[in-house]
């Protein structure tokens, strides 16, 4: 009776496990075929993997080559049920980003990582941690021209579905008056070094919503739209900025909070229209305008806009205080490696801008040594910037990542300052 119920138990385990076992195989297989529309695809060897386990994923180097312009995309598929994490495995080689790298938790089962260009080559170092007592894992490697779209367009299951709104811990922050707000807005600009600060009253229509006009002289500006208070309510404004006769806003800013801040830089004056919405109907409204030269570093035979468009990368990262650049570059979509010579002991910016074309992605990494670091401007940023030491390293090698149909991208080089060893940094 014993070997009967054990192998009741068994069978009764079997089946139970079939079903999900069948459907991550289907998963599998309808991912593989919306990916093969893009790109070449390979279908990893299934592995079972307990509680703790540190398994690499094994990703074949001929996909890797850090120099090749394509994409790669690791999809790991579990039961929906399972919880694991994705990371990267420590090195001490030269062309590698041990660190920096957060871990990639599932959802629903799923994980996806997408790397393109140089950054390919850290995949060889992925790595899988199983969170759930145990379970079965299939991995999908893709490569293609551009990164392969979300998983959860395919599989429809897999997606964790919209978050619940949290529920309010007490009661909402109250905001404090207009002027309080303006003073402290005013003195914020006059430290940073506006060159000019105004303010203009503007009324909110019955929806709660008004547009204003205006002109922007050159330089980078930050207009900020105050609201009041709808009782103990705080408004939410949200704004977008057009510049010219252009379709999409500028800047934009979506977030939940009482006043609404949008920046923009200008390299000669152009017109501009900043909408907003979300004040109480027929309310007052106040617009900070904000003025900030453009750094004088930056080369004068750039046009106009390409200043501009520098500048805004500089001020985002909060580098406007540059010397003039020491070395200067262009190029279009794709990965650009640039070794530049550098001061052992000297401090240097990096910013790279787009300039033309639909920008889809900017990335910026710099090679010392067995040193690396890395930043990106994100899906909408026009660019991004990295500061660094060179840390007696006489070599930076910077790797420029562009994504984009018909992108060209600006960049510069900038000597911030000098850290001689036994000297206090400039």
């Amino acid at each position: 009776m014993k070997r009967l119920g054990a192998a009741l138990l068994a069978a009764g385990c079997a089946l139970s496990a079939s079903p999900a076992r069948a459907d991550l195989s289907r998963d599998v297989r309808e991912l593989g075929a919306a990916f093969e529309k893009s790109g070449a695809v390979r279908r990893l060897a299934p592995r079972f993997v307990e509680r703790g386990g540190l398994r690499p994923l094994l990703v074949a180097e001929s996909w890797l080559d850090p120099l090749s312009d394509d994409c790669v995309t690791v999809v790991v598929l579990g039961a929906s049920s399972s919880t694991f994490v994705l990371r990267f495995l420590p090195t001490n080689d030269a062309l590698t980003w041990p660190r920096g790298e957060n871990p990639e938790l599932s959802v629903a089962g799923a994980a996806q990582l997408v790397r393109c260009g140089v950054r390919k080559a850290m995949l060889s170092r992925l790595a899988l941690e199983m969170r759930s007592p145990r379970g079965v894992v299939e991995v999908l490697v893709a490569r293609g021209p551009r990164p392969f779209p979300p998983l959860t367009r395919v599989l429809a299951a897999r997606s964790p579905g919209t978050l619940g709104s949290s529920s309010a811990a007490g009661p909402p922050a109250r905001a404090e008056p207009i002027e309080a707000r303006l003073r402290a807005h005013t003195a914020r600009a006059r430290r940073e070094g506006a060159s000019a600060v105004a303010k203009r009253d503007l009324t909110a229509d019955a929806d709660g919503r008004g547009r204003a006009l205006f002109e922007l002289e050159s330089g980078c500006h930050r207009l900020t739209l105050l609201g009041p208070a709808r009782g103990n309510v705080p408004t939410d404004l949200d704004a977008d900025l057009m510049l010219g006769g252009e379709p999409e806003p500028s800047a934009s800013d979506r977030s939940e909070a009482t006043d609404a801040v949008v920046l923009a830089c200008v390299g000669e004056k152009s017109l501009a229209t900043l909408t907003y919405r979300g004040a109480p109907p027929q309310s007052a409204v106040l617009l900070l305008a904000e003025r900030y030269p453009l750094p004088e570093a930056l080369p004068s035979g750039w046009t106009p806009d390409e200043r501009a468009r520098m500048s805004q990368v500089l001020w985002q990262h909060r580098s406007t205080r540059v010397l003039a650049p020491v070395a200067t570059a262009r190029g279009v979509s794709g990965v650009t490696l640039m070794p530049f010579e550098v001061d052992p002991s000297g401090c240097y910016v990096a910013a790279i801008s787009s300039v033309r074309g639909q920008n889809a992605g900017v990335a910026l990494s710099v090679e010392l040594g067995q040193r690396q670091a890395q930043n990106h401007g994100g899906p909408e940023g026009i660019g991004t910037a990295l500061g660094f030491c060179a840390g007696g390293e006489a070599v930076a090698r910077l790797n420029a990542e562009v994504r984009g149909e018909g992108a060209a991208w600006l960049f510069a080089l900038f000597r911030a300052g000098k850290t001689a060893i036994g000297e206090p940094a400039e």
